[in-house]
C-alpha cells in the first residue's frame, strides 16, 4: 500500500495543494461552468406555477438555478486563475501527483454514492448525514493524521462535526424550509 499523502501541504500560494495545476484550473473552470449552465437553463425551463398564484420565492428550480449561477461564477474564476498561471501553456505534471488526486476523487465519490445509497432511507436523516458527514473528514483527512500521529484526535474532530452538521442540516431543513426529510 502507497504511504504517500493523499495532498500535501505546499508553499504554494492561496492554499493550493500539489494536486492543482493552471491546465486543471483551465480543464476544471470549463466543466463546472458548462455544468452551471445546464443546471441554470434546466431550472429557467421548469414551470413557473403563475395560473396557481405561487409566491415567487417558492417557485420549482429557484435554489438550483441560483447554484447553477454560483458555480458559473465560480467555475469563471478558477478559469480565470488558470489562464492567469498560464494554464494553456503549462507542462502537464507529474502523473504520480495526479494518480493521488484522482484517488482522493474516487474516494469522495465513493463515500458520496455510499451515503446515497447505503445510509438514506434506511435510518433517520440526522442520523445519515451525521455518520458521512464524520466518516468523510476522518477518511479524507487520514493519512494527514496518521503522519501526524493523531488520529484519536482527528475522529473525536470529525464526529463532533458530524453530529453538529446532521443535526444543524435538519433544523434548517425540517424547521425552517418545511422540507420532510427521508
Amino acid at each position: 500500500m502507497d504511504e504517500r499523502p493523499l495532498a500535501a501541504p505546499t508553499n504554494a500560494p492561496h492554499g493550493e495543494s500539489i494536486g492543482t495545476s493552471p491546465r486543471d484550473d483551465v480543464a476544471g473552470g470549463l466543466l463546472w461552468m458548462l455544468l452551471g449552465i445546464v443546471i441554470l437553463a434546466a431550472c429557467w425551463r421548469m414551470d413557473r406555477l403563475e395560473a396557481q398564484d405561487i409566491n415567487p420565492y417558492t417557485i420549482p428550480g429557484l435554489v438550483p438555478g441560483l447554484l447553477g449561477l454560483g458555480m458559473i461564477f465560480f467555475a469563471a474564476w478558477m478559469l480565470a486563475r488558470g489562464w492567469r498561471n498560464g494554464g494553456f501553456h503549462a507542462v502537464p505534471y507529474i502523473v504520480d501527483e495526479r494518480r493521488v488526486a484522482y484517488g482522493r476523487l474516487a474516494l469522495a465519490l465513493a463515500l458520496c454514492i455510499g451515503y446515497a445509497v447505503g445510509l438514506l432511507g434506511r435510518m433517520p436523516f440526522w442520523l445519515a448525514a451525521s455518520l458521512f458527514v464524520s466518516v468523510s473528514i476522518f477518511a479524507l483527512r487520514f493519512t494527514e493524521l496518521r503522519a501526524k500521529a493523531q488520529l484519536v484526535r482527528g475522529a473525536v474532530v470529525a464526529v463532533a462535526i458530524g453530529i453538529g452538521s446532521g443535526a444543524l442540516v435538519t433544523f434548517v431543513f425540517e424547521k425552517l424550509f418545511l422540507v420532510r426529510l427521508p
